[in-house]
Order: C-alpha cells, then structure tokens, then sequence
C-alpha cells in the first residue's frame, strides 16, 4: 500500500472517502482479484 497523502500508511481516510483520498474496500478487493487472477495464470 501506497502513502496516503494525509500520511497515514494504510491508505485509509479515517473520516472517509469524502477528499478522495482513501481506498473503498471494493477497490481494494478489485485491485487483488486482479492481481490473484495474473498469478494464477503465470503459474500454468
């Protein structure tokens, strides 16, 4: 994970999404679906 902006390390805005600069869950779950799917097939 990346460094927010505000400084936290988790990527996470406590208030929320509401300046843009935090990660939705569904982000994050895209995010490693995409990266579990590229892996699995660069292991066939």
């Amino acid at each position: 994970m990346t460094v927010a902006d505000d400084g936290r390390t988790d990527g996470r805005d406590v208030e929320g999404d509401d300046d843009g600069g935090g990660w939705e869950a569904t982000e994050v779950e895209a995010i490693v679906a995409d990266l579990w799917t590229v892996q699995m097939a660069s292991v066939r």
